[in-house]
């Protein structure tokens, strides 16, 4: 009872009979809660990291590899295009299963503006050689050459003849690689290409963007020189300069897409050969390269080999070998073609000069490898006599049908000896 009135008397402010003011506690007010200390935050540094690298966008239109005339010449890699591209290129040595070290690397992993030009690139041996472009966004910068399986854009090449001094001067000897030319090389090496331009044409007048297009040069003695090709006169952007070695003017010498210069468009060029390493000489044209006769194009390359291998080393001797035995084979894709034949042939050989010259009538038909579409392969035999322009050759090959374009196949090199 005595709890009950104390508390009444609190709550009411009253004083009850028989509770005394002692019976009534303090109230003490509760004192206000201290904040505990500040505590400084935990800190972490913030990371030093990689800056992200920079996506371009655009496309590549053309790829172009110049220069490599000789063991001692630099060589030059032309990426052309819109936009901006992040894209990465080298140079593979086709003699080497591994390349851990490449001839030549560049790396753009932050986008660059297109065109883009790499240039001043060191010599390469003889040998050969593949140039390739692939990009890290085929969404953003699409990069597709030629061939469509290949997830990139590669050319192949070749560096042969001996190395040009700082003089200009085509050194006397064989500076290793490819065997010496014959033909009058005259003591093992190449002879002077001393000659001069003097004309220039298009056999025909024009070309088609699909035909094997050709440029013919004149003049006298033989003659190393820089092809350059450019539609702006005429409001385009195309402008190349292909070095291409020493070539023979008396007769003419027929330069080659694919072979000395890369395959143009449809459209109007002006083209200007210029003389160099001791031949003078300059001569121009202005060419119209017409639109493409086929209607449609095959994917898939031929493979050429040889049925077989030479009785003498690495060379087919006319004592030895008497024939040299020809293997074509095709893919799927042409053995399915309706009314497809093969093949199409061209043979280079390697002049007095130490440059490629084409078989004249290059390249020409030769149905003798027609068994290659209907069965596992075409075997045609050429007599080791049939090789009397010089000792070391080079042919591809590739599939025919009326306004049908196909793909020509690799490059095979071989050397003869008429004896």
């Amino acid at each position: 009872m005595k709890l009950r009135a104390l508390t009444l008397a609190i709550a009411t402010g009253s004083t009850l009979a028989g509770v005394g003011l002692a019976d009534v506690p303090k109230i003490v007010p509760r004192a206000a809660p201290v904040a505990p200390a500040p505590v400084a935050p935990f800190v972490v540094a913030a990371p030093t990291l990689k800056p992200i690298a920079i996506d371009g966008v655009g496309k590549v239109t053309d790829f172009k590899v110049s220069g490599f005339g000789s063991p001692t010449a630099k060589g030059r890699l032309d990426v052309s295009g819109t936009g901006s591209c992040r894209f990465r290129a080298q140079i593979a040595d086709l003699s080497k299963s591994s390349q851990e070290t490449p001839p030549f690397g560049r790396v753009f992993s932050d986008a660059v503006t297109l065109p883009q030009v790499m240039d001043n690139i060191p010599p390469l041996p003889n040998g050969k050689y593949r140039a390739y472009i692939l990009s890290y966004d085929d969404k953003k910068c699409p990069i597709q050459g030629p061939n469509k399986a290949a997830g990139g854009w590669y050319l192949d090449f070749n560096v042969t003849g001996a190395s040009t001094p700082a003089n200009g001067s085509p050194a006397q000897g064989s500076s290793g690689g490819a065997p010496p030319p014959g033909g009058g090389g005259g003591g093992g090496g190449p002879k002077p290409a001393t000659g001069k331009i003097t004309a220039m044409s298009v056999p025909g007048g024009s070309f088609a963007e699909d035909d094997a297009q050709k440029i013919l040069v004149n003049g006298t003695g033989g003659c190393a020189l820089d092809l350059a090709i450019s539609n702006k006169s005429y409001g385009g952007t195309y402008d190349q300069t292909f070095p291409v070695n020493p070539v023979k003017l008396d007769t003419g010498a027929t330069l080659y897409n694919g072979t000395h210069f890369g395959t143009l468009a449809e459209g109007s060029y002006h083209a200007i050969a210029t003389g160099k390493n001791g031949c003078t000489g300059t001569a121009a044209i202005d060419f119209k390269v017409t639109p493409k006769s086929s209607t449609k194009k095959i994917l898939g390359k031929p493979t050429l080999a040889f049925d077989q291998q030479p009785k003498s080393g690495g060379v087919f001797t006319k004592s030895k070998d008497s024939n040299i035995w020809f293997k074509v084979t095709v893919p799927q894709s042409i053995k399915g073609e309706p009314n497809a034949s093969c093949c199409d042939v061209e043979f280079d050989y390697q002049n007095e000069f130490g440059g490629w010259e084409p078989l004249p009538n290059s390249p020409f038909s030769d149905a003798g490898f027609s068994l290659a579409v209907s069965q596992d392969k075409g075997v045609v035999n050429k007599s080791v006599s049939y090789f009397t322009n010089g000792t070391h050759w080079r042919v591809k090959v590739r599939a025919y049908k009326f306004k049908t374009e196909f793909e020509w196949s690799d490059w095979v090199e071989f050397t003869v000896d008429q004896n």
